[in-house]
């Protein structure tokens, strides 16, 4: 997969924006070698290896680029909050190896994308999200509250991106979720 076919010319602009955005916002949290990291890293990895889009076709690094904008406009969050939303599909699809997360970014990132990695294949092997039994498993598979704020922030984002979309089950899916997982979760946390 190269460059030009991973992002389309909308996604490309979109993506200028989205990465000004939040180089202008979280100037004092992020240090610029952090985001030289990350770009180098999607440039290398986006144009090489296969990040694979959503049920609704998005794009992943531009949803994490405004679930990153989402964490930091409205939920206050920083540096290890955003570093770990930008990485952790990475890690998901062995482009980048928890190791070197690590050494570049410290520990503090590399726990919270562990979280978010587990969290995702508790997902893939649980069908029923819908019960109590899941939010309790859900809460105790990452380890840290910040994967759950993560995971409330991208939800949040799904939610506005999908709106409009045509794909009426997925939709139905993804509501049914946000209402009766993540819903209660964020009333527990004061969100």
């Amino acid at each position: 997969m190269d460059g030009q076919t991973f992002f389309t010319a909308e996604e490309l602009k979109q993506l200028l924006v989205l990465y000004k955005k939040l180089i202008r916002m979280t100037g004092d949290t992020l240090l610029i070698d952090d985001f030289h990291r990350v770009k180098s890293f999607y440039q290398t990895h986006a144009t090489t290896e296969n990040l694979p889009r959503n049920v609704f076709g998005m794009n992943p690094i531009i949803r994490d680029l405004q679930t990153s904008l989402i964490a930091v406009e409205e939920m206050g969050l920083r540096r290890a909050f955003i570093l770990s939303i930008m990485l952790h599909h990475a890690v998901q699809y062995n482009l980048y190896r928890i190791e070197d997360i690590e050494k570049d970014f410290g520990e503090d990132v590399a726990k919270i994308i562990r979280g978010l990695v587990r969290i995702n294949e508790l997902y893939a092997k649980t069908p029923n999200i819908g019960s109590e039994n899941f939010r309790n498993l859900l809460i105790s598979f990452s380890e840290d509250m910040r994967v759950i704020m993560i995971m409330i922030a991208d939800r949040v984002n799904l939610m506005r991106l999908v709106k409009d979309n045509d794909q009426q089950e997925a939709k139905e899916r993804l509501s049914n979720e946000a209402a009766f997982l993540y819903a209660p979760i964020a009333h527990k946390l004061g969100l």
